[in-house]
């Protein structure tokens, strides 16, 4: 029986061209948990079989999976399939627009911007409310400001954001800013922002609902 490994490195552009496909991803993703036939993996996933086998046959050609062994049985045996380690690392090459794809992937996966704007108009507390948009221009700022407001006359810092806090709104976040920064307040608020979502992972509880973070941070070309 094949012993995974703790982590391998593959440098295969055939490899490189699949990371960005969730679905080949998710048709690997039963190996990574243990030796597995391609009927019982198929039938983890739901997929047909057939479907299953040709992405089996791609995995195990590129090195992504490795038949971990095999029962005997009359006729031709059956094997098991598993990833030759618990990570995998596919080298990238940075010339390509791979890197740039993987981004791309996710920001239309997730389509975040889409999720936000409906949470929040599902989920003020007040169905009458009516919404407007802030303009105006502060002292120091690059430009002219915008926020989405409440349409409030006697209080205009009546944010989403700041509605979007209190109790029975639903928890969601969406903040853009334009902040000059030094190099070393960016690299600060990178660190943060990094620290912030490594320790929510940790408190994950699965069978909750899921809730979609992005953060994201560059500065200006």
């Amino acid at each position: 029986m094949f012993i995974q490994a703790e982590t391998i490195y593959i440098n295969n552009p055939k490899a490189t061209k699949l990371i960005t496909n969730n679905k080949l991803m998710f048709y690997l993703e039963p190996f990574f948990l243990s030796a597995q036939t391609l009927t019982e993996a198929a039938n983890t996933l739901d997929v047909p079989l057939n479907t299953y086998f040709y992405w089996v046959k791609r995995f195990l050609e590129i090195g992504l999976i490795v038949i971990s062994h095999e029962e005997e049985r009359s006729g031709s045996n059956i094997k098991y399939y598993i990833t030759p380690a618990k990570q995998i690392i596919i080298k990238v090459n940075r010339e390509t627009p791979t890197l740039k794809s993987y981004y791309d992937f996710y920001t239309e996966q997730y389509n975040i911007n889409d999720k936000v704007a409906k949470a929040v108009t599902q989920s003020l507390q007040n169905p009458k409310s009516e919404f407007g948009i802030s303009l105006r221009h502060i002292d120091g700022d690059a430009g002219i400001t915008t926020n989405l407001i409440l349409y409030e006359k006697e209080n205009i810092e009546n944010t989403i954001t700041m509605e979007m806090l209190k109790p029975n709104s639903a928890a969601t976040l969406a903040i853009w800013r334009v902040l000059n920064l030094t190099e070393q307040n960016a690299k600060e608020l990178q660190a943060k922002l990094k620290d912030l979502i490594y320790e929510y992972d940790k408190k994950l509880n699965i069978g909750e609902k899921p809730y979609f973070i992005q953060v994201a941070m560059a500065p200006e070309q």
